[in-house]
């Protein structure tokens, strides 16, 4: 398995090629850098700043709030907003006739467009659907990087920030996703972000930012975006050179785009109720937690739109969001709790393995639960080590927690039901009559081949065939031997599938619908195998209610987490049949309960209901009183005398024929089982046939399978 995952994450073949691509993409910043210096000091440069759409300044005011002015002795925005935003979005077509009263303002805007092109621009993408987003924010302040490009530091603003990351638009309809690239600019002292996105999967120019904001602020926000490219420089050249180069971060565009708008973005961070210098003490504590006690601040907020002339559209979307910093203290917390979970399952499972040690307790169970469970623990393992590969902070290392003990999990379920299968094999095996062999005789014609001396007549010994390829001797072939060991033995080909298994769901997992299927399936039928093999065995379950309810409670509170709780880790939106497959395992659970109660077929009719398990100790005739060893015969284990015991005198007691305790030696010896038959008619202690079936389940005489004891 570790050999597994290995090959599934190594990407040493892909160093070169990414290489390349990291220089030919620092190649390509550093022509940009130098244009675009150029052309802030007003010297000849191949940069030229676009202008602003006309009419955007008139449609931007009917779509978003802008910023006000604020006491800061009663409210105050972020500084910092890098976190995960989630919420809702709304369109509105730009060239529809009936628009709201800003129609006036959307034509201007619109002025000079071709519907053919925006059509083909708007690609297969469903504009209209998507009325969910989420946005990735990462925001620094270059300020304190001057040294990287030396400006001198008080030439470079320290209230504008550069924001930048994705924002994914999600198609209700049909649950696919559309990711945009962005970049943007943060001022901090009012809350508005101003940026540019592009849906074709490429990042957009951030030069061409300085056109957006207000023409106070574009000299400021030139020497901001110089800084950022300086930055972005310098570390790609320090990745180059250690060589930790992602494969995924130089493709900057996809084969064949959705959608081909470039898009306008305008953002505003709401306000909060609370004094600045409250807030700047709530963030100082979340950057770096001392322990102090700090004001309780509301949840980050941003209102904002984005609009495209090249689409002829204008989405509005609101949402509410979570520090990075807070976000990976969740996923810590998370990552505690499901461990503590796992761990319980693990310890109630090594439990219930030391309760089923032995055959006769190995009998009475299904190993499909067993199976179903380790399908179950072999998706946590595959999703919570990709969780932590795409969580980078600190967070990560503590997903290791239960990961790893879904895969402890994953294989001591699947090494248990492999030694269920082997144990109940002989036992569910259908009786099978052997065919011997026919022996190597062939009937030759008599008129061809002439009769040989010691041969019956009409037959001759049969000649072995000859080989004239010796490379086919003397090479053995690993193929064959392989594939017939894996045919025959139930351990490698239980193995070989699940590792295939998890092989599929490790590349897979990032689909959610196939999660959500494993997840469904398996969790529904849990328990049912357990409660259909009682039912046809005519035996309980052999499984402790303390494995039972620990076990469902524990799986219940992880799926009901990710899948009913709105406010989980992965943002994963709540599924309303999750509450019936809890419902149906519970309900299992209780059936599991009453059968342990009132009988292993207690729900059918009886008509339906199956005879009795074999009784081993059926009423037997005593010996004869005159006899001088009261024995029913000799223990075919350990050879000696089985002997019948008075309870109360301890003396050996004999009936006739006839006798009221005639067949009834199990009470005359107090209670004790002290023999067993066997459905072979073969007599053994008890306690010896125990210990026998402790290592078989066969007939120690005979080989033929026994059922439980």
């Amino acid at each position: 398995m570790s050999f597994l995952l290995f090959v599934i994450t190594n990407r040493n073949s892909e160093n070169e090629a990414t290489r390349v691509q990291y220089v030919d993409a620092m190649k390509s910043m550093e022509n940009q850098l130098s244009n675009f210096s150029a052309w802030i000091n007003s010297t000849e440069s191949n940069f030229t700043m676009a202008t602003k759409p006309i009419g955007l300044n008139t449609l931007l005011p009917s779509l978003i709030n802008l910023p006000g002015t604020l006491d800061p002795a009663l409210e105050a925005y972020y500084s910092n907003i890098t976190g995960y935003f989630h919420g809702k979005a709304l369109i509105h077509n730009l060239t529809a006739p009936d628009l709201p009263p800003w129609k006036t303002a959307a034509d201007t805007f619109m002025a000079g467009s071709n519907a053919s092109a925006l059509a083909e621009n708007i690609g297969t993408w469903n504009w209209a659907a998507s009325t969910k987003v989420g946005l990735s924010v990462t925001d620094n302040l270059p300020a304190s990087k001057t040294e990287i490009y030396g400006r001198d530091p008080s030439q470079v603003s320290r209230d504008i920030a550069i924001v930048h990351g994705r924002i994914e638009l999600t198609d209700t309809a049909s649950g696919e996703d559309l990711s945009l690239f962005y970049e943007g600019v943060h001022f901090v002292q009012n809350g508005s972000i101003y940026g540019l996105a592009d849906s074709t999967g490429k990042h957009p120019d951030m030069r061409l930012l300085p056109a957006l904001v207000p023409a106070t602020h574009v000299n400021d926000t030139a020497l901001v975006i110089e800084v950022e490219l300086a930055s972005r420089i310098s570390r790609i050249k320090d990745l180059i050179d250690s060589g930790n180069l992602d494969a995924d971060s130089p493709s900057d565009s996809e084969s064949a785009p959705k959608s081909s708008c470039n898009l306008y973005l305008f953002g505003q961070v709401a306000a909060i109720p609370i004094p600045e210098v409250a807030l700047r003490e709530v963030e100082a504590e979340n950057q770096k937690p001392t322990g102090a006690s700090v004001a309780r601040a509301p949840a980050m907020h941003i209102d904002g739109v984005l609009i495209s002339k090249d689409c002829g559209f204008a989405m509005e979307f609101q949402a509410d969001g979570i520090s990075t910093r807070k976000w990976y203290r969740k996923v810590t917390t998370y990552a505690g709790a499901s461990a503590m979970m796992y761990l319980i399952i693990l310890i109630l499972l090594s439990r219930q393995v030391q309760r089923s040690r032995t055959p006769a307790g190995i009998a009475r169970v299904s190993r499909w639960p067993f199976l179903s469970q380790a399908v179950v623990d072999s998706v946590a393992f595959a999703g919570h080590i990709t969780f932590s590969l795409l969580t980078d902070g600190r967070a990560s290392v503590s997903l290791f927690a239960p990961a790893f003990l879904a895969f402890a999990l994953f294989v001591a379920e699947t090494q248990f039901a492999l030694l269920v299968y082997q144990i109940q094999a002989p036992e569910d095996a259908a009786a099978t009559v052997a065919t011997p062999i026919p022996t190597a005789r062939t009937t030759a014609p008599p008129s061809v081949t002439p009769p040989v001396e010691g041969a019956p007549a009409g037959e001759v010994p049969a000649t072995p065939t000859t080989n004239n390829n010796p490379t086919s001797i003397l090479l053995p072939s690993f193929l064959g031997p392989y594939l017939n060991y894996v045919r025959t033995d139930p351990q490698a080909r239980l193995w070989l599938i699940m590792a295939v298994l998890l092989l599929v769901i490790v590349h897979t997992i990032l689909a959610p619908s196939l999660a959500f299927f494993f997840t469904g399936t398996m969790y529904t039928f849990f328990w049912l195998p357990l409660i259909v093999r009682s039912a046809r065995r005519g035996r309980t379950s052999g499984i402790s209610m303390e494995y039972l309810v620990g076990t469902t409670a524990c799986r219940l509170a992880i799926a009901l987490y990710f899948l009913a709780c709105p406010d989980n880790v992965l943002e994963v939106e709540p599924r309303p049949w999750i509450w019936a497959i809890a419902t149906i395992v519970c309900l299992e659970l209780v059936v599991l309960t009453l059968q342990e109660i009132w009988g292993p077929s207690f729900f059918l009719p009886k008509s339906m209901a199956v005879s009795p398990a074999y009784d081993y100790h059926p009423p037997m005739l005593l010996p004869d009183a005159e006899a001088p060893e009261k024995s029913l015969g000799d223990c075919s284990i350990c050879m000696d005398a089985i002997l019948i015991s008075d309870s109360s005198s301890g003396q050996t007691s004999a009936a006739k024929p006839g006798d009221e305790r005639d067949g009834l030696v199990r009470r005359a010896v107090g209670g004790r089982k002290h023999y067993s038959l066997a459905p072979c008619h073969h007599l053994f202690h008890t306690a010896c046939l125990e210990q026998w079936l402790a290592i078989k389940n066969i007939c120690p005489q005979c080989r033929r399978p026994l059922p439980p004891l």
